[in-house]
């Protein structure tokens, strides 16, 4: 599904619209290529690549697909770092793969562009130098951190919008609450939405796992 979020940024930003295609985890992705029509940017904060069930091949053609639409940012993320810390995945290849996509490969570092700024970080906590001159800079600052566990104790405030996954809705979802996440356990807090003015949090565009997702289905954010 599509769903659609009005965020009222702190700072002037020249992107009217943004997509965001988070937990994508090497599936098929040709319904999500008409959702991303007419977005200034896609962001893809994590998790392209499935290190249990499948590879980055399709990840690698979703990018070459997304930045004929509109710039792509992309942030490496846990299932990447698995698959790069047992050798599936070749650092070097794989960094100059996603950099002949096109896309614009964030790993614990951001750009600059007019007017605004992109920033991923994995886990913000490991690079706090590198996170505060991020959140220095004199513009509109959108922050991709896969992991929405880590908002409360290291980026509540202190950037324009932080863009997370990771959680996949809680894959179960009853009365309106996600069911468990990674890294937050049963009933987590963060799984999905707009929790502050300056944080969302995307379901995720896969669903790699046995698990069906109940009341919970995929999504892409615009």
């Amino acid at each position: 599904v599509l769903t659609r979020y009005d965020v009222a940024l702190r700072r002037p930003c020249p992107l009217r619209e943004a997509a965001v295609v988070s937990d994508l985890h090497n599936e098929p992705f040709d319904d999500i290529l008409p959702m991303l029509q007419g977005a200034d940017a896609v962001f893809v904060p994590g998790d392209l690549v499935e290190r249990y069930f499948g590879g980055s091949e399709r990840g690698l053609a979703f990018l070459r697909e997304a930045v004929r639409i509109a710039p792509t940012y992309y942030a490496m993320s846990n299932h990447e770092a698995r698959m790069l810390a047992g050798g599936r995945l070749d650092a070097e290849r794989f960094e100059a793969a996603v950099r002949e996509t096109g896309a614009t490969l964030l790993q614990d570092d951001f750009v600059r562009k007019d007017g605004f700024a992109v920033g991923g970080f994995r886990l913000p906590e490991e690079h706090p130098a590198k996170l505060d001159a991020f959140c220095a800079l004199p513009c509109c600052r959108l922050l991709l951190c896969h992991h929405p566990e880590r908002y409360d104790a290291h980026l509540r405030g202190r950037v324009d919008l932080v863009i997370s996954g990771h959680a996949h809705g809680g894959q179960w979802r009853l009365f309106g609450r996600g069911l468990y996440a990674p890294g937050q356990g049963l009933f987590p807090k963060y799984t999905a939405g707009m929790p502050a003015p300056d944080f969302v949090v995307s379901r995720g565009a896969g669903n790699p796992s046995g698990i069906p997702r109940i009341f919970n289905p995929c999504e892409v954010l615009r």
